[in-house]
């Protein structure tokens, strides 16, 4: 009976190490970091007739979310009612304004600080990963593209959404998401 005992006891403070393995660390104030794994290319095309020409500004964005931290959240336990979120301290719409800018150049418009054209200025609606089995984000922008003299001539609401297969709770796989879901809603802008 002792040597039951024995090896159970050996067997439970050999598992201990392998548990605290598999808890998974929160992923609380982690950085924004631009990882885009959808080129370009494989977005679509775009008609960008009569708008090379044109000089666009991406003015700073600002924030409509509830709560500036909250970027992700992993769900695969949430019937346990155990959810895990992802919250960042690093300013997102400044994230968004200069990628946004970044990929809009790199869709053939004539991007930079530019004080004679045109200008797209607006707000953070959702910038936000969800993951179950996949990764899925979601990042909304409203948007208003402003004359120099301050006359709106268009205003409306950009979303993108990509989806990611990965292993569970890695801040790498929110980063791709997130990335390429603002790839996304650059495309559908101009579309």
């Amino acid at each position: 009976m002792r040597r039951v005992h024995l090896v159970a006891t050996v067997c439970l403070v050999a598992a201990l190490p392998l548990s605290a393995f598999a808890a998974k660390k929160p992923l609380h104030d982690i950085s924004l970091v631009w990882k885009p794994v959808k080129s370009l290319a494989k977005v679509g095309a775009v008609d960008l007739t009569g708008m090379t020409s044109l000089a666009l500004r991406v003015q700073p964005l600002t924030d409509a979310r509830k709560d500036a931290t909250r970027i992700g959240e992993n769900r695969e336990d949430e019937n346990e009612h155990k959810i895990l979120t992802v919250t960042t301290r690093d300013d997102v719409p400044k994230f968004c304004t200069e990628h946004l800018e970044t990929v809009l150049g790199d869709l053939g418009l004539n991007t930079g600080q530019t004080t004679d054209g045109l200008s797209l200025a607006g707000e953070v609606i959702q910038f936000f990963v969800t993951e179950r089995n996949t990764y899925v984000g979601d990042v909304r922008l409203k948007l208003r593209l402003v004359r120099p003299n301050g006359d709106v001539l268009w205003t409306g609401l950009v979303a993108g959404s990509e989806e990611h297969w990965g292993r569970s709770y890695k801040a790498e796989n929110y980063h791709e998401t997130l990335s390429d879901s603002l790839v996304v809603a650059a495309f559908n802008l101009l579309k």
